[in-house]
């Protein structure tokens, strides 16, 4: 459980802020206005700020 609140905490400190982020645990949704574009340069913002961090990503597990 301390695990979960840890990960949990680093990641809302880390991109919570940002209005167009919701995190859950270790999840984070990105919502855009719709265009692929506008995805694509949120995505790489917040990939951006996980690689600072040195979090991972697992492409498995990801989607568009």
């Amino acid at each position: 459980m301390r695990c979960i609140r840890y990960i949990s905490g680093s990641m809302s400190h880390l991109i919570g802020d940002i209005e167009w982020t919701t995190v859950y645990v270790d999840d984070i949704l990105i919502t855009s206005d719709g265009s692929f574009y506008d995805h694509m340069d949120k995505l790489s913002t917040i990939l951006e700020c996980l690689q600072t961090t040195r979090f991972a990503v697992n492409i498995r597990k990801s989607f568009l």
